[in-house]
């Protein structure tokens, strides 16, 4: 079966299941065929399901802006998304180390945009190295902080002459 799909607001296509995830469908993108009554996301069509396993299904009945709501009540079925870790690299970034804390707000910052895209597993790896990221940051930051102490420590010491 052959179907359309709607991209930037253009039907695109006809295109075989097979062809579907070359063209970047998503679990939400409109899709199209003979015998439907009306355009439909992706994961609510069962021929596309496989596509789409292990991501976050709509459910019937609902509008699929409710879906990306991130303070709603899990659906049974639904993972949660993953702890972002963004709060706490923007913290790092700030007051400890700068380097290892923008690579954690970026992982971070995918985190949300992977979940809501369906890449549930992806989400989740990129949630993993948010927080190693993060954890670096902070512990280096630390280390340094407490040498940069000591160090200030023995030069005041030195300085007074009670070294």
């Amino acid at each position: 079966m052959k179907y359309f799909i709607a991209v930037n607001g253009q039907q695109q296509g006809p295109f075989e299941v097979s062809e579907l995830q070359a063209q970047g469908i998503t679990p939400t993108t409109l899709v199209w065929t003979e015998g439907m009554s009306e355009w439909k996301p992706a994961n609510t069509v069962a021929e596309l399901a496989p596509l789409f396993a292990g991501t976050v299904r709509p459910v019937m009945g609902q509008p699929l802006q409710q879906q990306a709501n991130p303070w709603a009540q899990p659906q049974a079925g639904v993972p949660m998304q993953p702890k972002t870790w963004l709060v706490e690299s923007i913290l790092v970034t700030i007051f400890c180390c700068l380097p290892l804390g923008i690579v954690g707000i970026i992982k971070a910052a995918n985190v949300s945009s992977l979940y809501n895209a369906g890449r549930y597993q992806e989400a989740v790896q990129s949630s993993k190295e948010a927080g190693k990221w993060t954890k670096w940051g902070l512990w280096i930051g630390l280390i340094v902080s407490i040498l940069y102490g000591i160090f200030v420590g023995i030069m005041v010491a030195t300085q007074t002459g009670t070294f």
